[in-house]
């Protein structure tokens, strides 16, 4: 049985300025329960050193009845940090193998996502 708990907290990223261009994000905390042997249930891109220049750790790819869909994560969301070990300026490489040796369990994911997309993930 999986079983998913979905934004433990947000915050706004900026504190509160003016942003006219509708790039506003959120940041979110989100646990995914009971990863099992199917493992976090998504794929990784960007990363510092990627073949587009460094850029910020995307989730790339949600795996049909994975924990990530369980727990509501969606793809564009930026990977920030996994239990207490920050992801950014991580490369791609670097940043899957933290994730590959997470145990299997509860897990805690940081992510930051577009609030355009948090206004359409809640209709």
């Amino acid at each position: 049985m999986r079983l998913a708990v979905v934004v433990v907290s947000k915050g706004r990223e900026g504190g509160g300025g003016n942003k006219t261009d509708g790039s506003s994000k959120v940041v979110r905390q989100v646990h995914l329960l009971e990863t099992g042997g199917g493992g976090v249930g998504f794929s990784l891109d960007g990363g510092k050193g990627s073949i587009h220049g460094d850029r910020p750790l995307v989730i790339n790819r949600i795996f049909k009845g994975g924990a990530a869909e369980q727990s509501g994560l969606q793809s564009g969301d930026e990977l920030l940090q996994v239990q207490s070990t920050s992801l950014q300026e991580l490369s791609r490489f670097e940043a899957w193998n933290i994730v590959k040796a997470l145990p299997e369990g509860h897990i805690t994911l940081v992510i930051r996502r577009r609030k355009e997309d948090e206004a359409e993930g809640s209709a």
